[in-house]
């Protein structure tokens, strides 16, 4: 998970922060982790 490229980071990070997605639907979405996604938020 760590050699995402920090703009796929950055995407996922303004989708959450936009509130229309969860970290469920986030991480459904981009193939991760919930955890990884709360760590990058």
């Amino acid at each position: 998970m760590s050699n995402r490229k920090t703009e796929e980071k950055v995407q996922v990070v303004k989708r959450y922060l936009e509130g229309n997605d969860s970290y469920r639907d986030l991480a459904q979405d981009a193939g991760i982790d919930e955890g990884e996604i709360r760590y990058w938020v």
